[in-house]
């Protein structure tokens, strides 16, 4: 991963655990996420990754399933939970107003059906651990299915299945944030037990 988006990642995911944690308790769980790390948590025990994408999608969550299980040492699974969803929405957030700038009005007004169509398949090719189809391109209007999320699989095969929509979260905040021309709607998620996740995009 960049080193860069690593460290912006990091501090957001670390400002958000200073939200909902003590001093004492950030001390405790810091220390398990380096010693579990060193054990090759969380996913020594599975098959090596089969491409850059499976490589740098570990390398985006594996912080993450680790921070869960050093809360649930100290906290009730639902707590667990809910901090870690917290910490990965804020992580996700920052991740994508680094990898996607805000895009203007008068950039979108000055592109064409086509230039905006691979805009949008720019946008969605910066998430990793995403494989995707082109359902509509035109006018207003940019839809794609998300047909493979890797984060959820992995996600599963590390044993943290309530997990498995944790990710979900920040693509929508993202996109609330910061990108005030651009309207998402996400009608469907792997996370959720669906075939696929349907990114609307819609021009304003």
């Amino acid at each position: 991963m960049n080193p860069i988006l690593k460290l912006k990642i990091g501090r957001a995911a670390l400002a958000e655990l200073k939200n909902e944690l003590k001093a004492g308790e950030i001390i405790k769980v810091l220390p398990q996420i380096v010693i579990m790390k060193a054990r090759g948590e969380p996913f020594g025990g599975l098959p090596g990754p089969e491409s850059g994408k499976d490589k740098e999608s570990r390398a985006l969550i594996a912080d993450a399933i680790l921070l869960y299980r050093a809360l649930l040492k100290i906290k009730p699974l639902p707590d667990a939970e809910r901090i870690t969803r917290a910490v990965i929405r804020e992580g996700a957030v920052a991740q994508l107003s680094y990898l996607i700038p805000e895009i203007s009005r008068q950039t979108l007004d000055s592109l064409e059906e086509r230039e905006k169509r691979m805009m949008f398949c720019g946008i969605i090719a910066k998430f990793p651990n995403a494989e995707y189809q082109i359902v509509k391109a035109e006018g207003k209007e940019y839809y794609y299915d998300i047909t493979r999320c890797r984060l959820v699989e992995l996600i599963e095969s590390a044993g943290h299945p309530e997990l498995k929509d944790a990710f979900c979260a920040g693509d929508g905040l993202y996109f609330e944030l910061r990108q005030p021309e651009i309207s998402f709607a996400r009608e469907s998620a792997i996370g959720e037990g669906n075939e696929t996740c349907k990114f609307r995009f819609t021009v304003k």
